[in-house]
């Protein structure tokens, strides 16, 4: 059977050299590429009410008499204008550069035609630039499909291309590979028919571009859409899957028991239980485990890492700064008191002597734990069997950069560890399961009994009055507290706060041995100095930017004072907050801003973050709200690049499209799914 959707869009009848350029460097190289873009808006003729009642930003189609018209300019500066009439108003239209030579013909006095486009503003009256000039045999067609531009192609021969494509999908009698079950299951339609109806859809009702999650129709697309995603990984995993340790399922509740002084949430039960099902396969587990602060994360992993402990395999654990590295040592060495593990400690600051010892101990196998930093990733670090690297707070550590680890851990000792990356970072269920598409996933909802929440407060009024007020009374109680900036130092682009003004605003007033400072120009070592520091001094105050994100631990810190909070994500906000809250004493946040506007977007997502202290919740808000380039901090995030699939519309069908994508991967290569298996370009 032939997969027409495979086809190159280069074999289309009419489709040439330059034309295939175009789609090309757009990323359409097969007839499924160039359908996944589907129009920017669907116009009827019913929405025009005439030319009088156009609205801004409205797509119409049209009929006007052409009153007047004049061209000025040369070559790419040539310019038409178009008055038309009907009988409630006139419009304006304009053409630029080389469109010129094409439709001024179009245009001759007192003769009727047909556009489409969009209604704009233009100094108070209505204009439509490049509109479509619709030909009249097609004037009584109840729609028109208008698509966004592509270099080198206009919109009229881009819309040509498709509906070939769709006549000669027809005509293949194309079987659709989902079967009944599961398109009623997921409320998915045929597959052809979807691909139609987005294109060119049978009345304006049928395929709802304003509300795309109710519509089945780019459910399925989008839908097909994950499939081409994930098949190809999935695919590139089955080819080699290498063998690795394999531990034998525990009895968990005695195993926590043996190390940990408490015990485990049902959330860090299930945890384990995801953990120690993948390692009693015969491969290596690849596992990403989310949680909010608090929730347990490094238990979980101490649990996991004393079953692997126990078969004489290593473990290593990599935390993301050293100071963090510290305290994860001195707590595994708490929970492994009773055992004769050896533990070691490796950062940067480690001795040339010392680490030229415990990397010989780490090849010759007396070294059981090592704990570290970006340190633990050289070279010349060679593990005699390790078994299981933990990789803590490290949401930006990419598929790459993991895939090297094992690859080189493997070349040395012949099998792949066991690989488990935990992040407090609160990213949505769907959003982590496509940014970490390389991992399965498990989350921890539930905090510790006993955990008090973060009282979180707005402060909008004039900045520097509200915080030298808190300030005062934070020294005048020995607390600590942080307090965070967006910006570093003064910017011309920018009127806000700074974080190395108001350090020398706060030693003017309370005094130098009072307030320490962090900032991400820092150098490594400087940052880890400042934060020891101020976690063992008498100082109260450390300012900062939001290099303290991640990676920072000071329970006896109970203050997070943030500037200009309306700067930061929700996500973000959140994380910061997390910071405190980390002891037994009741701990605050204080948002100090200058949006007092309570009606304002701004304001109501400052005032999300006072309501819940879940931030997953915040997590899907940020993600509505900015997109999931912006919730993870980075543009060029690793974000697949989807055309009809978003994660606002259509997260619920994440986990059922892997699922069947990885029963797909494991078939052999059959040609009704070669569309799926050819869309390779991801990023």
């Amino acid at each position: 059977m032939h997969n027409i959707l495979a086809e190159k869009v280069s074999n289309l009848k009419g489709v040439g050299e330059k034309i295939s350029l175009a789609l090309n460097k757009a990323g359409i190289f097969s007839v499924f590429d160039l359908l996944l873009r589907s129009p920017k808006a669907i116009i009827t003729h019913e929405e025009s009410l005439g030319f009088k009642f156009m609205q801004p930003k409205r797509y119409y189609v049209a009929k006007g008499v052409v009153k007047a018209s004049k061209v000025t300019g040369f070559n790419e500066k040539k310019r038409l204008e178009v008055i038309l009439e009907d009988n409630t108003g006139f419009i304006s239209i304009v053409f630029f550069g080389n469109q010129v030579n094409y439709v001024q013909n179009k245009f001759l006095p007192n003769k009727e035609v047909i556009i489409s486009g969009e209604a704009k503003d233009f100094l108070g009256r209505v204009q439509m630039v490049h509109p479509k000039i619709i030909e009249k045999e097609l004037e009584q067609k109840n729609t028109q499909s208008t698509y966004s531009q592509i270099n080198g192609l206009m919109s009229a021969t881009f819309k040509k291309i498709v509906d070939k494509s769709l006549l000669e999908i027809k005509k293949s009698n194309y079987i659709d590979h989902l079967d009944t079950k599961i398109l009623q299951k997921y409320d998915l339609a045929n597959l052809i028919n979807s691909l139609e109806q987005i294109h060119n859809p049978s009345d304006k009702y049928s395929c709802n571009f304003d509300n795309k999650d109710k519509c089945k129709f780019f459910k399925r697309i989008a839908f097909e859409e994950l499939l081409a995603f994930y098949i190809p990984l999935f695919k590139e995993q089955t080819k080699n899957t290498p063998s690795s340790l394999v531990i034998s399922f525990p009895d968990i509740k005695k195993l926590a028991s043996d190390i940990l002084p408490f015990q485990l949430t049902d959330g860090q039960t299930k945890a384990l239980e995801d953990i120690f099902t993948d390692m009693s396969a015969n491969k290596p587990m690849l596992r990403l485990l989310q949680g909010d602060v608090g929730c347990g994360k490094t238990a979980v992993s101490a649990v996991a890492a004393f079953a692997v402990l126990q078969v004489k395999s290593q473990v290593a654990f990599m935390a993301p700064t050293e100071i963090l590295a510290k305290q994860i040592f001195a707590v595994f060495q708490d929970f492994f008191k009773k055992n004769n593990f050896a533990i070691e400690l490796l950062t940067s600051s480690t001795s040339s002597k010392e680490r030229t010892r415990i990397l010989n101990e780490l090849k010759i196998g007396t070294t059981n734990i090592i704990v570290g930093t970006h340190a633990l990733l050289t070279d010349d670090i060679i593990f005699k069997n390790l078994g299981l690297f933990v990789i803590d707070e490290q949401h930006r550590f990419g598929v790459n950069q993991r895939a090297t680890l094992l690859r080189n851990a493997e070349k040395n000792q012949g099998f792949v560890p066991h690989l488990l990356v935990m992040s407090a970072t609160p990213i949505p269920r769907s959003l982590a399961l496509t940014i970490y598409h390389d991992l399965d996933l498990s989350i921890i909802q539930q905090k510790p009994k006993g955990r008090l929440a973060v009282d979180t407060k707005i402060f909008a009024s004039a900045i520097n009055a509200s915080l030298h007020k808190i300030c005062e009374r934070i020294i005048a109680s020995k607390q600590k507290a942080f307090i965070v900036f967006p910006l570093v130092e003064e910017s011309e682009a920018l009127d806000l706060q700074n974080a190395k003004n108001a350090y020398l605003e706060i030693i003017n007033i309370f005094g130098a041995d009072k307030v320490l400072m962090v900032h991400g120009k820092m150098k490594p070592k400087e940052k880890d100095l400042a934060m020891q520091n101020f976690k063992d001094s008498t100082a109260n105050l450390l300012v900062a930017t939001s290099v303290i994100e991640v990676g920072v631990d000071i329970p006896n810190a109970t203050v997070m004072i943030i500037v200009h909070p309306e700067r930061f994500g929700i996500a973000q906000l959140h994380q910061l907050r997390g910071r405190v809250g980390r002891g037994d004493a009741q701990s605050y946040c204080f948002l100090l801003t200058e949006v007092t506007n309570k009606f304002s977007s701004s304001y109501k997502r400052l005032e999300s973050l006072c309501k819940t202290q879940d931030g997953f919740k915040l997590a899907q808000i940020d993600l509505e709200q900015r997109g999931p380039g912006e919730l993870l901090g980075v543009k060029q995030s690793g974000l697949p690049n989807f055309h009809i699939f978003n994660h606002t519309d259509f997260a619920q069908l994440v986990e059922p499209a892997k699922f069947y994508a990885k029963k797909i991967a494991t078939q052999n290569e059959q040609p009704i799914y070669q569309h799926l298996i050819k869309k390779i370009d991801f990023f």
